[in-house]
């Protein structure tokens, strides 16, 4: 990995808590990584996206998107942080349309036969980032590689199969 991995390692064990939490694919868990407060900081961002950009050389894509919301903050430092040209484009997929406005799932400049890298900031199941995926294949897009920060290994590796799936951080690893 890249230059920050060992701070990355690092920045996800703080992450760490214990309780009793309600999960997105509505599931409970006893324990919970919550990686949006360092996703909110400069240096959580700059060791994020150095490790995101080192996982992904090689991989052809534009636009980048997420899910909302926690992974937005990558999505713009990855955005201002390409020497691509023509520059690096951003999605957001909605988990819902809005109901008012545009109505639209997705937030950005997205063409057919475009090819979209999605980054999330944890993956377990992997349901939330394969909603995500559809909604991109049913603009006439492809999901050109995903990629989490951290992947907890509940059933993610096994959804996400067809795709190139990419973790920065294994649960494992912890």
């Amino acid at each position: 990995m890249g230059q920050f991995r060992d701070k990355l390692v690092e920045l996800v064990r703080s992450s760490h808590q214990q309780g009793r939490f309600k999960l997105s694919s509505g599931t409970e868990a006893d324990e919970y990584f919550d990686l949006a407060p360092a996703l909110l900081t400069p240096s959580g961002l700059r060791v994020m996206v150095s490790e995101i950009q080192t996982s992904c050389k090689g991989l052809d894509f534009d636009p980048v998107g997420c899910m909302e919301m926690c992974p937005i903050p990558l999505v713009g430092v990855l955005l201002a942080t390409s020497f691509m040209s023509p520059p690096l484009r951003g999605i957001v997929v909605r988990k819902h349309s809005k109901g008012y406005g545009t109505d639209n799932l997705i937030e950005g400049a997205i063409s057919n036969h475009d090819s979209v890298l999605l980054i999330e900031d944890v993956t377990s199941t992997g349901s939330s980032v394969l909603q995500a995926a559809k909604a991109v294949e049913e603009r006439g897009a492809v999901v050109g590689g995903i990629v989490t920060v951290l992947n907890i290994h509940e059933g993610c590796d096994d959804l996400l199969r067809d795709y190139d799936f990419r973790s920065l951080v294994s649960l494992k690893e912890l």
